[in-house]
C-alpha cells in the first residue's frame, strides 16, 4: 500500500505537467515539430535512420518515438505529457523491484523509490516532452538488469540472459549510453558474488562484442560536439566530467536553484575555476570513504559505480551529446546515489538512530519535511516548463547570463512580439558586448519593425566581430536597397561574394542593384551568374528579362519570362510582363490570355485588369468595362478616365 501510494502522489504532484505546451524553442522544436521525419514517418525514412550512424546523437527509435508523439499529440499536447509521466510510473516501479532484489531491505526501497519518484531534479526529465527518451533508456535498462539478476537468482537459465540481451540490444537504438551495459552487468556479478569461470566471461562475450561493434560503427562516425574540443582541452574536460560528478550529487541533497541551462565555465589563463580543480579530490575522498566502509563495501561500491559511469557518458569528457551540466543527464546516475542513500539511512535508523526516541522524532520529521519539500518543488519546478518563455525566465531570474535573454528573445520572436525579442537581445549584448548571434538576430527583428538604419547598425557590429560572415554582407546589403543606397549595397554583394563565390543570392542581388542603377548590361551578367548556380531561380529570369526589355531585346525577354513561368506557374508578375511582349508582338490574344492568368494568381492586380481592359474594347466592350470598373475598385486611377470615355 506505501508503494501505490508513492505512485499516486506521484501522478498528482505532476498532474499539473499536463497542461504544459511543448517548448518550440528547444528539443521539441527539433525533435518533434520542425523535424522533416516526424512527417513523412515511411518505411524508407525509417530504414535510413537505422542505417545512418554519421549523426550527432544515434537513437532511431527514439526519433520514431517522437515522430509517433508529433503524429498524434501534436494538436493534443495534454496526451504527449501523460504518456512521459505514464513512462516515468513504469520507471519508478522497475526501480523499485531493483532495490528489492538487490536485498535492500523494503523500507529502504520504498523511501529510495520515493527519493526517486519525486525529487525536483528529475522534473526536467519527465515535464519536458522532448526528453522522454530518459524514460525510455531508464525503463529499458532496468529491464537488462532486471532480467539479468533473474538470470543470476534463478539458475542461471539462458532464457532470462537471452531476455536481458534483448531488452540491451533494443536499448542500443534508444540512446547510445547502452554500450556501457557489459560494466553494469560485470558489477551485477561483483554485487552477488560470483566467480570467476568461464562461463562468467562466455555469457557476458555478446554483450560485450556487440558493445564494441556498436562502439566502432556509431561513435567512429559521430558527428562530435566539436564546439567544446575547441573550447576546452582533454585535460579541462576530464576536470569538468570530475566537477559535474559532484554537481550532481549537491544538486541532489540541495535541490535549490535548479536550472534549464547552467552555462559553461570560462578559461581565464588557460584555467578554469579552482572549483573544477578540487571535484577530483572530493570524488577521491568518496572513493576512500568507501574503501573503508568494508560493512557496506558492495552497496557503496555497486551504487557509486553505476552513479559514476551514467554520469561521465554525459560528462562531455568525449564531447558526443548535449550541455555540460543538464539536470536530465542525472536522471538514470542519481539510481546509483539514491540506492547509496536509502541503504545508508537505512542502517544509519537501525545502528544510531532507532534506540533514542529523540533522535527517532527529529529525524523522522526531517525526512517527513524533506518530501514534502520535494513534493512542493517538483510542483513548482512543473509550473517553470509551462513553455519556453517561463523556462527561459526562471533561468534569468537565478541566473541571468547573455545565453538566458538571448534564448527567452529567441522564443519572444516566435511568438511575434518583436519589440520584447529586440529588449531581450538588447540585456543579452549588455551582458556580452562580443554576443555576434544577438547582434544579428536583434537586426532581424529591427528590419521587421522597418527599423532599416537600425538594423544596419546591428549588422555592422555584427561583422566587426564576425568579418567573413557572408550572410550578414547580404542581409545589410539589401536593408541599403530598401533605403536607395543601391552602390553601398553592390560593395555588399560583392564583399560576401568574395568571400563566398559561390553565393546565389548575393549574385541575384547584386543583379537587382545593378539594375536599378540602370546597369541593365551588369545585372544581367550577374543575374546569369545566379542562374548557372541555380538553374529554376524562377526570379533570377524575371529580373533579367526587365534587364532585357530595357536593352529592347524582347524576344529575350519574353523567353525569359516563360522560363520563369515554367518554374514558378502562379507568378503574377511574370504573366504581365510576357503579355506586354507579346502586344509588341502584336499578339493581342495572347497578352488578354497573359493578364487573365496574372488576374487568376493575383485577384488585387489593379493594373492587369486595366491593362486587360483596353486589350478587351477591340473584342468584348461589355467585358473591358468591367475590368476598368474593377481596376478602379483596386485603386487604378487612370480606370475612371478609361470608364468615363468608353462605358457612358
Amino acid at each position: 500500500k506505501y508503494f501505490i501510494g508513492i505512485l499516486l502522489l506521484t501522478s498528482l504532484v505532476y498532474s499539473n505537467s499536463i497542461k504544459n505546451e511543448f517548448v518550440v524553442n528547444w528539443s521539441e522544436d527539433q525533435y518533434q515539430i520542425n523535424d522533416d521525419f516526424n512527417r513523412d514517418l515511411s518505411l524508407k525514412s525509417i530504414e535510413q535512420l537505422f542505417l545512418n550512424t554519421e549523426v550527432y546523437n544515434y537513437h532511431p527509435i527514439t526519433t520514431i518515438f517522437n515522430a509517433l508523439e508529433y503524429k498524434y499529440f501534436v494538436t493534443y499536447k495534454y496526451g504527449a505529457h501523460l504518456l512521459n509521466l505514464f513512462l516515468h510510473l513504469l520507471v519508478i516501479i522497475f526501480f523499485y523491484r531493483l532495490l528489492l532484489y538487490l536485498n535492500i531491505p523494503k523500507q529502504a526501497s520504498l523511501l529510495g523509490t520515493a527519493l526517486f519518484a519525486l525529487h525536483p531534479i528529475h522534473v526536467e526529465a519527465v515535464s519536458w516532452v522532448a526528453e522522454s527518451k530518459f524514460s525510455l533508456i531508464a525503463l529499458f535498462y532496468l529491464i537488462t538488469i532486471l532480467f539479468y539478476i533473474l538470470f543470476i537468482l534463478k539458475g542461471q537459465k539462458k532464457l532470462y540472459l537471452g531476455l536481458s540481451y534483448f531488452s540491451y540490444f533494443i536499448g542500443l537504438f534508444i540512446h547510445p549510453i547502452f554500450f556501457l551495459m557489459p560494466f553494469i552487468l560485470f558489477l551485477l556479478d561483483y554485487f552477488y558474488s560470483r566467480k570467476i569461470t568461464k562461463g562468467f566471461f562466455y555469457e557476458k562475450l555478446p554483450f560485450m562484442l556487440t558493445s564494441l561493434l556498436y562502439v566502432y560503427f556509431v561513435f567512429r562516425s559521430a558527428v562530435l560536439s566539436n564546439d567544446y574540443t575547441q573550447i576546452y582541452s582533454l585535460t579541462d574536460r576530464i576536470f569538468i566530467g570530475c566537477y559535474s560528478v559532484v554537481f550532481y550529487i549537491y544538486k541532489f541533497l540541495w535541490p535549490f536553484k535548479l536550472l534549464a541551462i547552467y552555462g559553461r565555465p570560462l578559461v581565464e589563463n588557460g584555467l578554469l575555476p579552482v572549483k573544477y580543480y578540487l571535484a577530483p579530490i572530493v570524488i577521491l575522498v568518496f572513493g576512500i570513504l568507501i574503501y573503508k566502509a568494508k560493512e557496506y563495501r558492495k552497496v557503496l561500491v555497486f551504487g557509486g559505480s553505476f552513479y559514476l559511469l551514467n554520469i561521465l557518458y554525459f560528462s562531455q569528457i568525449f564531447p558526443i551529446e548535449g550541455p555540460l551540466i543538464s539536470e536530465r543527464h542525472s536522471y538514470i546516475g542519481n539510481m546509483g546515489l539514491i540506492l547509496v542513500l536509502s541503504y545508508m539511512l537505512y542502517e544509519l535508523w537501525n545502528v544510531k538512530i532507532k534506540q533514542s526516541t529523540n533522535v527517532k522524532l527529529v529525524f523522522v520529521i526531517f525526512l517527513s519535511l524533506y518530501f514534502v519539500f520535494c513534493s512542493a518543488a517538483t510542483w513548482n519546478r512543473n509550473k517553470v516548463w509551462l513553455n519556453d518563455i517561463s523556462l527561459f525566465t526562471d533561468v534569468i531570474k537565478k541566473n541571468p547570463t547573455a545565453g538566458a535573454y538571448w534564448s527567452r528573445a529567441n522564443s519572444k520572436s516566435l511568438r511575434g512580439d518583436r519589440k520584447g525579442a529586440i529588449d531581450d537581445y538588447t540585456s543579452s549584448i549588455g551582458l556580452q558586448g562580443n554576443f555576434f548571434k544577438a547582434y544579428f538576430n536583434r537586426a532581424v527583428q529591427k528590419t521587421i519593425i522597418e527599423d532599416y538604419n537600425g538594423a544596419i547598425a546591428d549588422y555592422t557590429e555584427a561583422l566587426k566581430l564576425a568579418p567573413n560572415e557572408y550572410d550578414v554582407f547580404l542581409n545589410r546589403g539589401r536593408l541599403k536597397m530598401v533605403l536607395d543606397n543601391d552602390s553601398g549595397a553592390i560593395e555588399d554583394f560583392t564583399e560576401a561574394l568574395y568571400l563566398n563565390p559561390e553565393f546565389t543570392e548575393a549574385y541575384y542581388f547584386r543583379g537587382v542593384a545593378k539594375y536599378n542603377l540602370t546597369d541593365d548590361n551588369g545585372s544581367i551578367s550577374d543575374y546569369n551568374e545566379a542562374i548557372s548556380l541555380k538553374p529554376d531561380y524562377a526570379e533570377a529570369y524575371y529580373n533579367r528579362g526587365n534587364a532585357k526589355y530595357n536593352l529592347k531585346d524582347f524576344k529575350g525577354a519574353s523567353n525569359d519570362y516563360s522560363t520563369s513561368i515554367q518554374y514558378k506557374p502562379n507568378y503574377a508578375e511574370a504573366y504581365f510582363n510576357r503579355a506586354i511582349q507579346n502586344i509588341i508582338f502584336q499578339d493581342t490574344l495572347a497578352a488578354i490570355k497573359d493578364y487573365t492568368s496574372a488576374i487568376q494568381y493575383n485577384p488585387q492586380y489593379a493594373n492587369a485588369y486595366g491593362a486587360r481592359g483596353i486589350l478587351n474594347l477591340r473584342y468584348n466592350k461589355e467585358a473591358a468595362c468591367q475590368d476598368f470598373q474593377m481596376a478602379k475598385q483596386l485603386g487604378l486611377g487612370a480606370a475612371t478616365e478609361m470608364l468615363m470615355k468608353n462605358c457612358q
